[in-house]
């Protein structure tokens, strides 16, 4: 597996790349908890939600957190970046109110559906349903 670290010596940030940095990794582990929070928050603000698709990947390959205890730290993850995104969202952008109370309800429920179906599926399996819905979010959004 290759990592690909960017870290800050002397006010220069230097993109470290190896395909063995475990070491590095285990040495840096607070500050790269840090970035990958700060990554998560801002693509969460900037787009309204996913940054715990961003967690996931990041804490999988930059942390070697397994696979469902990536996805239930992003799941846990979620909580303050909702919050603190909602707070500012409803400052700047008034929600449309008959979208949002079904939506909650609707969220609610699939997440502790979701929740219970995490802890009985196999990690591989847990994997697989991710990465293919990432990538037809990805393809939905870029060409539809």
């Amino acid at each position: 597996m290759i990592f690909i670290i960017i870290y800050k010596k002397k006010n220069i940030f230097y993109i470290y790349i190896n395909a063995n940095a475990h070491n590095f990794i285990v040495e840096n582990k607070l500050w790269l908890k840090i970035a990958v929070g700060a990554a998560a928050g801002a693509v969460s603000g900037f787009i309204g939600g996913g940054g715990g698709m961003l967690v996931v990947p990041l804490l999988s390959f930059c942390l070697g957190c397994g696979g469902k205890r990536a996805h239930a730290t992003a799941i846990a993850v979620i909580l303050p970046i909702a919050v603190i995104s909602s707070v500012v969202s409803l400052f700047s952008i008034t929600p449309e109110w008959s979208e949002l109370i079904p939506t909650v309800i609707g969220v609610t429920v699939g997440g502790v559906v979701g929740s219970f179906v995490l802890k009985a599926a196999p990690s591989f399996w847990v994997s697989i349903v991710f990465s293919a819905l990432m990538a037809a979010v990805g393809v939905k959004t870029l060409f539809f």
